[in-house]
């Protein structure tokens, strides 16, 4: 990997040599970017390719739980920043950032949990799920270094959202082929060692419809991802004019329909808060187009897929008498008498297997997996990540750059609140691209902060004239 963002290297705004912007003043003012791919870009794009195109119950066999493809390699992007840190003779806890420190908080505090459980004895399941478990919140934490430290200027953070949301919409196209042909259409993805695990994957129906699942494990899974890549997309829709309006439209058509074909109550249900809460941050003439642009789409799949409309309305009209419901509802009067055991720390990350019981509830299941402790670090990673994207965006003045701060509150809010509904970390899609985009919100609110020498909307603005077209 190449050098990470250290204090002692850099120069003017706080951007390596490599990637120095020469600004000449006229009004605003005005950067005319020194083009480098020396930077965490190219690393980050084939960790999205691996979290969202290959299929999810693919693994290293050798490795078992522990082979995920996306997993192994944020853990090679881990390794990378200690060494680029040490060789730079940088401490590896200087000058973190906010929600870098605050992901070394949960990172801590699952381990803690970790030891506390091998401790006290496990059975030998558990203790194998506790290893993995560790592994996987180590990676998360290389993702989120990685995405805040290893990118320098505008141009290339905005060639990521790019590349997000484009494969955001290949995974949104290949979601609804699976509805139209009601077949899975990722059995003849074979990737030279990888083998499917023992996660159990097929095509899913509700109420005769085949439900868009992607490379997803679960439909659930695949429409809670899609809406952490939906706010980035409309950002780019509405305000990223130097990239084709068909191909920006088309992007969030893909993510946008593909979302709703999941069939999934809590997926639409994120689905409404990522289009609320980019509504109140957009002028009024946005917020019309939003709206006709939503009501045009619900009509359209109302008259082409007959039947579809009245199954989601009974997903809804449903709640409190299927199974989905009464389980949950079961599940958090069992899950108070497990917290009692171990209150504080849990029993471990990922050890509480879906055996036992299945709370449908992250925010429970943290409880009871890493206790009260565990619980509060994650809730402050969340709430430093949508401080950054609040702060960021009111730093960054307006249009573009402003937007991206709305799509990242947009994204990590409707997460937060879908992992009521569902235990979002057992399902690696939706982890793997959540603490991306966690990683990616406090490199906004960095850029923001450090971008002071002119306005950051003149910077973007000229990086999108600069950079016509292109995403890589």
């Amino acid at each position: 990997m190449p050098p990470s963002r250290h204090g002692r290297h850099r120069t003017g705004h706080g951007i390596p040599p490599s990637v120095r912007t020469s600004p000449t003043r006229s009004g605003l003012g005005r950067l005319k970017p020194t083009r480098s791919t020396d930077d965490g870009v190219a690393f980050l794009t084939v960790y999205l390719i691996l979290a969202l195109l290959v299929p999810s119950s693919l693994r290293v066999g050798a490795l078992g739980a522990a082979g995920s493809p996306a997993m192994l390699w944020a853990l090679v992007g881990l390794l990378s920043w200690v060494s680029s840190r040490l060789s730079h003779k940088v401490p590896l806890i200087w000058n973190l950032g906010i929600v870098p420190t605050a992901m070394g908080i949960f990172v801590g505090a699952v381990t803690v949990s970790y030891i506390h459980s091998m401790l006290r004895g496990v059975p030998d399941l558990e203790g194998s799920t506790a290893d993995t478990g560790l592994l996987r919140v180590v990676a998360w934490a290389g993702i989120v270094l990685l995405a805040h430290d290893g990118i320098d200027s505008w141009d290339r953070f905005l060639v990521l959202m790019r590349r997000m949301v484009i494969l955001g919409a290949i995974l949104g196209m290949l979601g609804v082929a699976q509805f139209v042909t009601g077949q899975s259409l990722i059995g003849w993805i074979s990737v030279p060692g990888l083998s499917p695990g023992d996660i159990p994957t097929g095509i899913q129906e509700r109420g005769g419809f085949v439900r868009a699942a992607g490379t997803a494990i679960h439909p659930l899974e695949y429409g809670v991802a899609q809406c952490l890549i939906l706010p980035v997309a409309l950002s780019l829709a509405f305000y990223d004019r130097q990239w084709r309006p068909a191909v920006r439209w088309l992007c969030v058509a893909s993510i946008f329909l593909a979302t709703a074909l999941s069939v999934s109550r809590s997926a639409l249900i994120g689905l409404g808060f990522v289009v609320v809460i980019m509504i109140l941050g957009w002028p009024r003439r946005y917020r019309i187009v939003s709206l006709v642009g939503v009501g045009a789409t619900a009509v359209v799949i109302y008259l082409m897929v007959p039947g579809l409309g009245g199954t989601v309305l009974r997903t809804f009209s449903d709640v409190g008498r299927d199974s989905s419901t009464t389980s949950r509802t079961d599940a958090a009067a069992e899950a108070q008498q497990v917290i009692a055991h171990a209150p504080y720390f849990g029993r471990g990350f990922g050890t509480f297997l879906p055996e036992y019981v299945i709370f449908d509830n992250q925010h429970l299941l943290s409880l009871v997996e890493v206790g009260v402790m565990g619980t509060l670090a994650l809730a402050l990673l969340f709430c430093s990540a949508l401080y950054c994207a609040r702060v960021g965006r009111r730093n960054a003045g307006s249009g573009l750059s402003r937007d991206f701060g709305q799509a990242f509150t947009a994204a990590i809010t409707s997460t937060v609140v879908l992992l009521a509904f569902f235990d979002g970390l057992s399902f690696p899609m939706v982890g793997n691209v959540l603490f991306l985009v966690l990683g990616l919100s406090a490199l906004y609110y960095r850029l923001t902060k450090e971008d002071d020498s002119v306005s950051v909307e003149a910077n973007t603005a000229l990086v999108l004239r600069d950079n016509a077209g292109d995403i890589g």
